[in-house]
């Protein structure tokens, strides 16, 4: 058992014993890396109140640098996308505050451990 969270190189060794009481031992290096967090929320309100401005999502695990974000409206329209984490969406597209309406959002990047993690999901503008 590995420390819960605990990330870094452990060694593990099996120790096997056969019908003949034979004994054998092997070890291995083990390398456990972060999990992959995706927190989005569902909904924002981007109606100048101060709060909920913009939609982003909190991810972590994962190589900052290799980090794409896209949403896309009811018509599969592309009306956002961001390769920066930390950058969210005002709900603007071509210059217009979007209907309050279902919005689909995709997520892909690299993980610690060098995979590829997608994920979708959905969000809600409210106005």
């Amino acid at each position: 058992m590995f420390p819960d969270g605990q990330t870094g190189e452990y060694l593990v060794t099996l120790i096997a014993t056969s019908e003949f009481n034979c004994i054998d031992t092997t070890t291995a290096k083990i390398v456990v890396f972060p999990e992959v967090l995706i927190y989005a929320p569902n909904t924002f309100t981007p109606d100048n109140d101060e709060h909920n401005q913009s939609w982003g999502i909190h991810i972590e695990g994962i190589d900052i640098f290799d980090f794409d974000l896209y949403i896309f409206n009811r018509w599969g329209e592309l009306v956002f996308e961001t390769k920066t984490m930390g950058e969210g969406w005002d709900g603007v597209y071509k210059g217009q505050l979007q209907m309050m309406d279902v919005y689909t959002w995709m997520v892909e990047a690299i993980g610690s451990d060098g995979r590829v993690h997608k994920k979708t999901g959905s969000s809600v503008l409210i106005k």
